[in-house]
């Protein structure tokens, strides 16, 4: 199988980039033992995101020949918001209009454009980032408010709380 890239000449891959991201690829989808992850690992400044960018190409058109897969979701987990507000929209091959950062992983429920798909050609897709810091601290703590709030909201429509039940709900959230 040739593996082509839907770079243009501005942002054609260098011989090794595209070496890179066809062997990612073909372990992750072709490969019969394949691998369900892949780490690409350089010096800075050597074109990781960029790899990274025509892995997601070419997982895309991958996917529009599956016909159990109705949409694709890219999670872009970041180790900081700076990095991520600068790899976003290079990483974006979906065509989302507006790639976005997800503020927090349980509040995803309250940003319904974050995980809207575009349509494009094809099959739907989205793109979204998380960082750790602010989606998947985990410990002891109590969470933020809106997390509380929608915990509450969710479990009063659920276990159709109403009343002084309902308000005793509310004062522990």
């Amino acid at each position: 199988m040739t593996l082509m890239t839907r770079e243009g000449p501005a942002g054609a891959l260098s011989d090794f980039q595209q070496a890179t991201a066809a062997h990612a690829f073909r372990q992750l989808y072709l490969d019969q033992d394949s691998s369900r992850r892949f780490l690409v690992a350089d010096e800075t400044g050597l074109g990781k995101t960029h790899v990274a960018r025509e892995v997601i190409n070419l997982t895309l058109d991958h996917l529009q020949q599956v016909d159990r897969v109705r949409r694709s979701d890219i999670v872009y987990v970041c180790s900081n918001a700076d990095i991520a507000a600068q790899n976003i929209r290079k990483l974006n091959v979906a065509g989302s209009e507006t790639p976005s950062f997800a503020t927090r992983l349980s509040l995803l429920i309250t940003q319904p454009d974050v995980l809207k798909p575009t349509g494009g050609k094809g099959k739907p897709a989205t793109f979204v980032a998380f960082t750790p810091a602010t989606s998947f601290q985990f410990g002891w703590q109590l969470g933020t408010a809106a997390e509380r709030a929608v915990l509450y909201v969710l479990l009063r429509g659920h276990l159709g709380l109403r009343r002084a039940r309902a308000t005793a709900a509310e004062r522990i959230f």
